[in-house]
């Protein structure tokens, strides 16, 4: 076993951490909302709590890894991570819980830049470079692939409290196996860390991540989307001004700006607008429209990530042989067909068709997902790696949080509308409550019959085929100013000058 192949396990391992727990908190959310009787509101906040300060802390963790060394903070976000685990194990109630999740979410914002500044650092060779950020991206999948698998598992043995042990016991040995086998790194910026700057940031993404979940009540309060509105403006405000008396991409807090990145980070975003939310809703329709257990619906999510770890690792032969421009766009085409044919078959309940598409969208996420990371290796230089990909993270989260707030709307639009048109087949009472009670936030407040099934798949539906629209059409501006890469069948085919 090699030096850098231990490195790709153990930066794998944390990066599994990160994956697995969207799966994970998926599968849980029906029974731990009944188990510490959670109201509506604290429920959809069990998701978010974690995606809020993990998204935001995503930019000053980058610049930390520069400044401070990437496998010291590796190392921390772990124990962090695994800290934060047990104390969701041990939540009483929704304070103590969402608590944990925030702290949770700290510690995950420092493992997807600080794996991916430690493989990129140790692999200096730009086509091992390339192949390595592949293997990591295979990491990801790995994540998704196992998660609702496991999941399934410890809930069905253990509940909700044995799933967030277990995830702690696997943070704990992540850090242990990094401690062991992860290179020094030394700090490659020496300027001191802009915490203003940095702030600035975390309050302007913030205030858009409040933003968006906002729609998850509809309608939103105005007073709440003004008062982020304001916020927004003024930390931008502020950020600007600031970058104008700065002089360095080094000392920007913003990170670098080198071409190619932010194509790649839009096209990051808009994946995971359509990746995460249907992750996590598709467990939510397995469970609460289609009736299936735990188990039964870890194991029809299984498929979407296991073709995603299988194409994770091809993407990069294919980046070699065809470059990043045209992987990129047959991974984004292979994501936006299979959204589209999922919901075409949807009505039709769980089988082959809906197995056949969901893998369809988890092979096209793992091709796009590494060429997104390739194209911030060989762009950015290693002395602002830490930045860069903690730019990259941040989109990708915030594309998450997006993709949760967006589906959520849609979906509680479409489901109120489709309630009102066979309300007749409902008392009203149940009407009324199933109005106010959006399926995705208060799964278990209504038993669900027909009707409301029917509604909820018809949200459901709309809500995918809207995420797929945005995806289609940031990838067909973002693929095009994307880096050639080294496709190498292109050069064959071009014809010598004479």
């Amino acid at each position: 076993m090699t030096v850098n192949t231990r490195v790709l396990i153990a930066c794998g391992m944390g990066l599994f951490l990160g994956s697995a727990n969207t799966a994970f908190s998926a599968l849980a959310l029906p029974e731990l909302t009944s188990s510490l009787r959670l109201s509506g509101t604290a429920s959809a906040w069990t998701v978010m709590a974690y995606q809020l300060p993990a998204g935001a802390m995503l930019l000053t963790a980058g610049n930390l890894g520069d400044r401070w060394g990437h496998r010291r903070l590796y190392l921390a976000g772990l124990l962090l991570f695994a800290t934060a685990s047990v104390l969701c194990a041990a939540a009483a109630g929704a304070p103590q819980l969402l608590s944990a999740r925030a702290l949770q979410g700290v510690g995950g914002a420092v493992l997807t830049p600080a794996t991916m500044a430690l493989v990129v650092l140790t692999h200096p060779e730009p086509g091992d470079r390339t192949r390595a950020i592949a293997l990591w991206t295979a990491g990801m999948g790995a994540g998704a692939a196992a998660g609702p698998t496991i999941g399934s598992l410890m809930l069905a043995g253990t509940g909700w409290r044995g799933l967030f042990a277990a995830t702690a016991t696997i943070a704990l040995a992540a850090a242990a196996l990094a401690y062991c086998v992860l290179p020094r790194t030394s700090s490659t910026q020496t300027g001191p860390l802009d915490i203003v700057g940095q702030s600035l940031l975390t309050l302007a993404l913030g205030a858009v991540l409040y933003a968006i979940t906002c729609f998850q009540r509809l309608p939103p309060s105005p007073y709440e989307l003004v008062s982020a509105g304001v916020l927004f403006s003024a930390a931008v405000s502020a950020r600007r001004g600031r970058a104008r008396r700065r002089s360095t991409a080094a000392t920007d807090p913003a990170g670098p700006a080198a071409p190619g990145l932010r194509p790649a980070m839009a096209l990051g975003c808009a994946l995971f607008v359509l990746f995460n939310g249907f992750t996590y809703f598709h467990a939510v329709y397995l469970q609460r429209s289609a009736g299936l257990d735990p188990l039964q619906a870890g194991a029809l999510m299984t498929p979407a990530a296991v073709a995603l770890f299988v194409a994770a690792p091809a993407a990069g032969r294919l980046a070699i042989r065809f470059g990043l421009r045209a992987t990129a766009a047959g991974g984004a085409a292979a994501v936006v067909v299979g959204s589209v044919a999922f919901a075409m078959v949807l009505p039709a309940g769980p089988g082959l068709s809906q197995i056949a598409a969901s893998a369809l969208i988890g092979a096209g996420t793992g091709l796009v997902n590494s060429v997104v990371g390739a194209t911030v290796a060989i762009t950015i230089p290693t002395d602002q790696i830490g930045a860069a990909t903690g730019q990259l993270a941040s989109a990708r989260m915030f594309g998450g949080a997006a993709g949760m707030a967006l589906l959520s709307s849609v979906l509680a639009d479409g489901y109120r509308q489709a309630l009102l048109d066979s309300g007749a087949a409902l008392t009203g009472e149940q009407l009324s409550q199933a109005l106010m009670t959006p399926p995705m936030v208060r799964p278990a407040a209504i038993q669900l019959t027909v009707p409301t099934t029917t509604a909820f798949d018809s949200g459901l539906m709309r809500g995918i085929l809207a995420c797929s629209a945005l995806l289609l059409s940031v990838a067909v501006v973002a693929c095009r100013r994307l880096p050639e890469g080294t496709g190498t069948a292109g050069r064959r085919g071009r014809r010598r000058p004479r």
